[in-house]
């Protein structure tokens, strides 16, 4: 079976399950929180979650993309965006509703000039502190960056007028900012520590501890950068 038709089966099957995800969110629900209560915090830890929620279950294998082609071709959608600093972003379990502008529709069809994004990182309680839970090094886009973000959509009554939320389509190799800063390696060890603090890392575009996914983001993200960011 070759690549094309790997790519495209995944497609489908992402696609064919986006009411169960829908349903299984639902399920994850817990009491709307908004991010900004927290992120202030100079206390406030981080981590990289290891265990997979229901929702998670859903992204494509990063393993399976190789190049912006292969994730051009799993991505029904891809937009340029910008974060709506006067829209409240909300935790859920395991995940952040945001609300974005849309600037530019690249692929698919979005009809609205905002949309909400589910972003696979939250902030969790535990033993007296507060952890901000990244799934594979997530992070947060930031209120003053442009974004490219490759999605799929997500049937949800529960988050939107509209019955539609979007996705990341992979966990870290979704999400581009036009920022020409590069993000550092972290350490493994002080991660499983919990000795870092998000305040020390929170510039970072992601936040990964292993060097070869790192150069695959970096990789990426030029191809990115160079196709719709030429004057950078």
């Amino acid at each position: 079976m070759n690549k094309n038709v790997i790519l495209s089966l995944a497609l489908l099957i992402s696609i064919g399950v986006m009411t169960v995800m829908g349903l299984q969110t639902r399920k994850s629900f817990v009491d709307d929180v908004e991010i900004g209560n927290y992120l202030n915090q100079e206390e406030l830890k981080f981590s990289i979650r290891d265990d997979v929620s229901d929702i998670t279950q859903s992204f494509v294998d990063m393993e399976s993309i190789k190049s912006v082609e292969d994730l051009e071709e799993v991505s029904p959608i891809i937009v340029k965006v910008k974060v709506n600093k006067e829209a409240s972003r909300k935790m859920y379990s395991d995940d952040t509703l945001t609300t974005v502008e849309v600037l530019e529709v690249m692929k698919g069809q979005v009809d609205k000039k905002e949309i909400l994004v589910f972003e696979p990182i939250d902030i969790n309680h535990l033993e007296g502190a507060d952890y901000v839970n990244s799934t594979d090094g997530y992070n947060w886009m930031n209120d003053d960056e442009e974004y490219i973000l490759y999605l799929r959509p997500l049937k949800a009554a529960n988050y939107s007028k509209d019955k539609i939320v979007y996705l990341p389509t992979t966990t870290l190799f979704s999400k581009y900012s036009n920022s020409q800063k590069s993000p550092v390696l972290l350490d493994q060890t002080k991660i499983n520590n919990c000795t870092v603090k998000y305040s020390e890392i929170e510039a970072n575009e992601v936040l990964i501890t292993d060097y070869q996914m790192l150069e695959k983001f970096l990789q990426l993200k030029d191809q990115v950068i160079m196709e719709n960011y030429n004057s950078l």
